[in-house]
């Protein structure tokens, strides 16, 4: 089981990735849908965070994941219908996956973006047409 910061302010996708995540056996920090908040919250038993770029309140997520990376340690995936810009800050994460997403691919590719945030060799990573990998 791992632990999974969830930093998403659409709830109704965040609720989704929660059931989701939770139903494949990992534990969920969250949601939370601004910065500062997920900073709290955030320790070193993080695992990986599922980071959207625009939040609530005009935070950013790419500022987050910058944060979470130099002070935790943390590594995040990005979740966002924003490529570009997650691709323009691919030195704070491991890779992209691109909103909308099929829900049955999520838990595979947070599996694979746990694996390879430890190092460990994921062969194949998963090939799906919404996920980019840094």
């Amino acid at each position: 089981m791992s632990l999974v910061l969830l930093v998403e302010d659409n709830i109704m996708v965040a609720m989704m990735m929660q059931l989701d995540l939770e139903q494949a056996g990992h534990q969920v920090l969250g949601p939370f849908a601004r910065n500062a908040e997920a900073l709290e919250a955030a320790h070193a038993a993080v695992d990986l965070a599922l980071v959207d770029i625009d939040l609530a309140g005009g935070d950013r997520g790419t500022d987050l994941a910058r944060m979470l990376r130099e002070t935790h340690g943390i590594c995040c995936l990005f979740v966002t219908g924003q490529a570009a810009e997650a691709e323009n800050h691919h030195a704070y994460a491991i890779g992209v996956l691109t909103k909308p997403f099929a829900s049955d691919r999520f838990v595979s590719v947070v599996n694979a973006a746990l694996a390879k945030s430890k190092g460990v060799e994921h062969d194949p990573l998963p090939k799906v047409e919404a996920v980019s990998w840094f």
